[in-house]
C-alpha cells in the first residue's frame, strides 16, 4: 500500500487502523486529525511517513499504536499533538523521526513507550512536552536525540526511563 495526498488530510470520528505490509505515506499540504474517542493503529511492516506541511493531531480518548517493522517519520512544518486520555506506543524495529519546525506534545493521562530496535530523533525548532500522568519509556537499542532549539518538558506524575 502506498498513499500520496496533496492538499492535506482531515479525519474526524473514532479511528481503528490495521495494516499488513509496509506503508509509505506522503502528504503535501499538512495533516489535521481530530478523533472523538480512542484511536488504535496496528501496522505489521515498516511505516514511512513524509509530511510537507504542519501536522496537528487531537485525540479525545486514548491512543494505542503498535508497529512491527520500524517507523520512519519526516515532517517539514512542525508537529502539534494533543491527547486527552493517555498514550501507549510499542515499536519493534526501531524509530527514526525528523521534524523541521518544532514539536508540541500535550498528553492528559499516562504515557507508555516501548521500542525494540533503537531510537533516533532530530528536531530543528523547539520542543515542548507536557504530560499530566506517569511516563514510562523503555528502549532496547541505541538512543540518539538531537534538538536545535529550546526544550521544555513538564511531567506531573512519575517518570521511568530504561535504556537497555
Amino acid at each position: 500500500m502506498s498513499v500520496t495526498l496533496r492538499g492535506g488530510v482531515s479525519v474526524s470520528g473514532k479511528v481503528s487502523v490495521t495494516v499488513r505490509g509496509g506503508v509509505p505515506v506522503t502528504v503535501r499540504g499538512g495533516v489535521s486529525v481530530t478523533v472523538r474517542g480512542a484511536m488504535s493503529v496496528t501496522v505489521r511492516g515498516a511505516v514511512s511517513v513524509t509530511v510537507r506541511g504542519a501536522v496537528s493531531v487531537t485525540v479525545r480518548g486514548g491512543v494505542s499504536v503498535t508497529v512491527r517493522g520500524g517507523v520512519s517519520v519526516t515532517v517539514r512544518g512542525g508537529v502539534s499533538v494533543t491527547v486527552r486520555d493517555g498514550v501507549s506506543v510499542t515499536v519493534r524495529g526501531g524509530v527514526s523521526v525528523t521534524v523541521r519546525g518544532g514539536v508540541s506534545v500535550t498528553v492528559r493521562g499516562a504515557v507508555s513507550v516501548t521500542v525494540r530496535g533503537g531510537v533516533s530523533v532530530t528536531v530543528r525548532g523547539g520542543v515542548s512536552v507536557t504530560v499530566r500522568g506517569a511516563v514510562s519509556v523503555t528502549v532496547r537499542g541505541a538512543v540518539s536525540v538531537t534538538v536545535r532549539g529550546a526544550v521544555s518538558v513538564t511531567v506531573r506524575g512519575a517518570v521511568s526511563v530504561t535504556v537497555i
